[in-house]
């Protein structure tokens, strides 16, 4: 069954449009013909699951994502981990590789035209990955979460790959305008990046990780 929570009861209510639901399903310890019955399934009901190891879903979703990221985006400081360890390097890594299998699933079922829509801090590399791989996708993205402030979010030492993954969305959807105003600024003093802001229009400039080329992106 789906789940009840807030994001699905929303999207349950969207009519008119064929949608298609990518997400990751938590059965770790199953064949191949197990996993090949799972997809059949689901894809009758307009779903795709994602199958990760047990060890890489423990290190991405309660690792990285509940215990980094969450705690960091709620102001939680006193929950931080100690970003030296090896345990923190291959939470991040683990982190990258979800991402990473999300964009190469995603990327087999959408079309170059279709509108893809993620959701929160679990999937922030998506967007980027996913438009190195289909240029013309529509994407749009939504925290579900605070964005913390500046002081707070350049704790994180991935600060810069984050916000790179993101500004490849085309829509970036925030609760308040206080969140956007802590993300904008973060982009504006970690990235170097030109914003300017008329209306609901919003362009900017980002030079790459390499300082070799200069990223322009805009959304309305």
């Amino acid at each position: 069954d789906f789940s009840s929570g807030g994001m699905v009861s929303a999207l349950a209510g969207v009519r008119g449009l064929r949608m298609m639901w990518v997400g990751w399903a938590d059965v770790p310890d199953t064949t191949a013909a197990e996993r090949a019955e799972i997809r059949r399934v689901l894809w009758a009901r307009g779903c795709i699951p994602i199958f990760l190891s047990r060890e890489l879903a423990e290190l991405h979703y309660p690792g990285f994502c509940n215990d980094v990221l969450w705690p960091l985006f709620h102001y939680v400081v006193s929950r931080m981990p100690d970003t030296s360890g090896g345990t923190f390097s291959a939470q991040w890594e683990a982190y990258r590789a979800v991402n990473a299998q999300f964009a190469h699933v995603v990327s087999r079922v959408a079309g170059p035209h279709d509108l893809v829509w993620l959701h929160d801090y679990h999937l922030m590399l998506l967007p980027s990955m996913l438009r190195q791989r289909e240029p013309r996708l529509r994407i749009g993205w939504y925290l579900h979460t605070p964005w913390p402030a500046l002081e707070v979010f350049r704790t994180l030492p991935m600060r810069r790959d984050i916000l790179r993954g993101l500004l490849s969305a085309d829509v970036l959807g925030f609760h308040i305008y206080e969140y956007s105003r802590h993300f904008l600024h973060a982009c504006t003093q970690l990235l170097g990046a030109e914003v300017a802001l008329e209306g609901r229009h919003l362009s900017w400039d980002v030079k790459s990780a390499d300082g070799a080329t200069t990223l322009r992106h805009s959304l309305n």
